[in-house]
């Protein structure tokens, strides 16, 4: 489920700027920017419309969508949570030992980790980093030769002081996904189950060397990937470049001239029926028929 198609639903029925809508903290009583009876019928129609669902009666209270966060909890007992990003601990994850206070260790197990982790990121996973160090410490043992897991696989960082949940939260609004998509490795049971008691739609899984089952949770975490050519970390970095793109320009007009677009149309090959397939299924405003296509 994507937040940004909410985010757009709500702006919509609200008659407010998206970026106020996204802007807002998820406890925030939506009534206070706007949202009463009539428009709550407004939005149960969009929020149906766009993600192709009809909301059950037993769902249609105005209590229900008075915030962002039941909002959220709300929509997605009408989705299988889809994960899209493993969220991963550094010290004794990455590598064994404490990064800064002690040498640290790149063995076998862990670089058979790290080797599943960049089977995930060639799937399409993504791939952040929510660690409480110090962000040069972590970038020097990132240029260790050893590591064969790149800074480059990671799409986002949240290095600092900060409780793992509130990073969490930011990553999950930098990246425009709901937290149901995020998976988070650590070897801290405590950090494990601030976050499930926080954020309890997060999937956990506690990384132990003395027993490697978790390397295969952490695999069996993702058992859908994409077929998309082009891998989904360097789609979300061209949409950072976009958005801060978007950010420098003085109008709409500007930002569109500037990304310097260009469409080509041509019939569909062979080879692209799978996609065409998968698009036809996931996509509805631009599939104008609705119909459905097998590949």
């Amino acid at each position: 489920m994507n937040q940004d198609v909410v985010f757009r639903c709500l702006a919509n029925v609200l008659r407010q700027p998206v970026e106020k809508i996204s802007s807002i903290s998820p406890e925030q009583e939506l009534s206070e920017i706007g949202l009463d009876s009539l428009r709550f019928i407004e939005l149960i129609v969009a929020l149906e419309d766009e993600f192709q669902i009809e909301i059950r009666d037993s769902d249609l209270l105005f209590d229900k969508f008075n915030t962002l966060a039941k909002l959220q909890t709300m929509l997605s007992s009408y989705f299988a949570p889809v994960k899209k990003c493993l969220i991963l601990d550094c010290d004794n994850v990455l590598w064994k030992g404490i990064a800064g206070e002690e040498e640290i260790v790149i063995d076998d197990d862990v670089i058979a980790l790290q080797k599943g982790l960049i089977s995930l990121y060639e799937k399409g996973v993504l791939l952040c980093i929510c660690s409480k160090s110090d962000l040069q410490t972590i970038r020097q043992v990132f240029q260790d030769k050893r590591m064969i897991l790149k800074e480059e696989h990671v799409i986002l960082s949240k290095v600092n002081r900060n409780d793992k949940v509130s990073n969490i939260r930011e990553i999950a609004r930098e990246l425009s996904l709901f937290p149901d998509s995020f998976v988070f490795a650590d070897d801290m049971p405590y950090e494990l189950g601030l976050v499930s008691a926080m954020l309890p739609e997060v999937e956990t899984i506690l990384v132990d060397y003395t027993n490697l089952n978790f390397m295969e949770k952490i695999k069996s975490s993702f058992p859908h990937t994409e077929s998309e050519e082009r891998n989904r970390t360097v789609l979300y970095r061209e949409q950072k470049k976009r958005e801060k793109q978007r950010i420098c320009c003085g109008s709409v007009e500007e930002y569109n001239a500037s990304l310097q677009t260009v469409i080509t149309c041509a019939k569909a090959v062979q080879s692209q029926a799978k996609r065409l397939s998968e698009l036809s299924h996931r996509t509805n405003r631009f599939n104008l028929s609705s119909i459905r296509y097998s590949e």
